[in-house]
């Protein structure tokens, strides 16, 4: 599969740079829900990190904390101006700028994401958010979003078969299904199975029940990998424990993404890039 192709499928990360509780919850609740690949950061000097390792990603700022709107217009133009991030789109979120020094800011820089203000009502807010997500077509053509689990040991699905307990490792997870892989010696076990019953799902410290709908049972390196769905019937409380985990996980492997990279730690307050007029 070429980049291109990834990109069609997978879609953009989208990223919140914001400490507004209201806003993160409106997130956390809606936009979780709808299966946009979010995450929500809190410290500004991991932001070009993040963007190096994803440049074509959508990043909402809230700039009503952190720099004064000069130092903000000084930041986002550092990004405009940066040719690694020609593929990022950015976009404006307040709740205490007038719109006069809003549109001085959009005409100054590249804001491809809109400016948008913070409303009372933040289902109001999450609307014009989700217009400007379609419109740059973060979700790809995929309709969940999915977290590696391959590396966090945590995880696994786990039955009693007759007196035996089944353990497998998940590969990845989403709310409406999950990948596990084994070797070769439990084949003749699961190849043929349908439906595994009465399983419990291990996410972190959390545990729940469910069963799963096996899909296809395919050769995978030196080993297997074995595809279920999720029942239709799954509560409502269990998905939302998958949702959350993925999320966290998600962010976990944004983090590992950067580790080891330096902090920005310019001051964008004071930094100047132009004979910009004062904001």
């Amino acid at each position: 599969m070429t980049e291109a192709e990834k990109k069609l499928i997978y879609g953009k990360k989208v990223l919140f740079f914001t400490q507004d509780n209201q806003l993160i919850s409106a997130i956390k609740t809606r936009l979780i829900e709808m299966e946009y690949e979010i995450y929500i950061l809190n410290n500004i000097k991991i932001i070009k990190n993040v963007l190096s390792e994803n440049p074509e990603s959508i990043l909402f700022i809230t700039i009503d904390e952190r720099l004064t709107i000069q130092g903000w217009n000084n930041f986002i133009k550092s990004i405009n101006k940066d040719v690694e991030f020609n593929t990022t789109h950015i976009g404006l979120l307040t709740g205490k700028i007038s719109n006069d020094k809003m549109s001085m800011l959009n005409a100054g820089l590249n804001l491809d994401a809109g400016c948008e203000q913070i409303e009372q009502d933040s289902e109001d807010t999450i609307r014009h958010i989700v217009k400007t997500l379609d419109k740059l077509n973060a979700k790809g053509v995929r309709q969940y979003v999915r977290a590696s689990c391959i590396t966090d040991k945590s995880t696994e699905i786990f039955w009693l078969d007759g007196d035996k307990m089944r353990r497998f490792q998940l590969v990845d997870i989403s709310t409406v299904g999950l990948a596990i892989q084994f070797e070769d010696k439990h084949y003749p076990i699961l190849q043929g199975m349908k439906l595994i019953p009465n399983a419990k799902l291990a996410l972190k410290s959390k545990q729940i029940p469910i069963s799963l709908d096996i899909q296809i049972v395919k050769k995978a390196g030196n080993g297997y990998i074995m595809v279920g769905m999720f029942p239709l019937e799954v509560k409502g409380s269990s998905i939302s424990i998958i949702r959350e985990y993925v999320f966290s996980r998600l962010h976990e492997l944004l983090m590992e993404q950067i580790a080891g990279r330096r902090p920005d730690e310019t001051n964008y307050n004071n930094v100047v890039l132009s004979a910009d007029p004062t904001l």
